[in-house]
């Protein structure tokens, strides 16, 4: 079994974070013809689960840089690496020191809750659609307003930061930088002027092992990557 793979941002999606309409009948053409086809992103199931409803993918998705891992046949998760409580209470120290709160995504049952703390919810706003996401039941509808220090005993797999300026989240990433057990991800939007974003999974996690997983879930024989990381997966598959 051959399974084919890509990478969102930077690889399948376009300028404006969609995947155009020639890319879109392309993949719908040859998944028709039997092509196992999925994706592996940074993307949680917010914005990952819209951006493709066109493309009926039928194998598990690497979601969260693999923290993740999505199964649309089931409509449930798959496999998921949390933080552990020492490390999820290593982030809730961090969070109160450079006074920033954001978005962390939970695994409890199978489904994700979602805790929100903000001083920016301006930022948040449309952020997803929860119509659109009341149909797959995976997620809860309503977020909770919490910070990590609250749920120090959940299931936590991904953490995500934004703001309209990078100090805080400079300082953010600088404190975590010291913090063995956790893998960060600090960029600026390409999609958004004066947006940057901090995302956070546990350092136990990444694509590779996730492609992994996937692997033996498929028993695929042979993987093919696509994606601009030039060091994610060195002399094996990048995405």
């Amino acid at each position: 079994m051959e399974v084919f793979i890509s990478d969102l941002d930077g690889t399948l999606l376009d300028s404006h974070a969609e995947v155009s309409t020639f890319s879109t009948r392309c993949l719908n053409d040859l998944l028709n013809q039997g092509m196992h086809f999925t994706i592996a992103t940074a993307r949680t199931p917010l914005s990952a689960l819209q951006i493709l409803q066109n493309i009926p993918i039928n194998i598990p998705m690497i979601l969260m840089n693999g923290a993740f891992i999505y199964g649309p046949r089931e409509n449930k998760c798959l496999h998921m690496v949390d933080f552990g409580r020492e490390c999820l209470a290593s982030l809730a120290k961090i969070e109160r020191m450079a006074g920033v709160g954001g978005m962390l995504f939970a695994v409890e049952d199978g489904e994700i809750n979602i805790y929100l703390k903000t001083d920016k919810p301006y930022l948040w706003e449309n952020y997803f659609d929860h119509d659109f996401l009341e149909k797959f039941r995976l997620i809860h509808r309503e977020y909770v307003e919490k910070a990590a220090g609250d749920v120090t005993d959940k299931k936590v797999v991904y953490a995500m930061y934004m703001d309209d300026h990078p100090e805080r989240l400079d300082k953010m990433a600088c404190l975590l930088g010291a913090q063995p057990g956790l893998s960060i991800d600090h960029y600026k939007d390409i999609y958004t002027e004066n947006r940057w974003y901090l995302e956070i999974s546990s350092a136990s996690t990444s694509k590779y092992h996730a492609v992994l997983w996937l692997k033996e879930f498929c028993r695929s024989t042979n993987l093919v990557g696509f994606g601009d990381g030039k060091d994610i997966i060195p002399g094996k598959i990048m995405l």
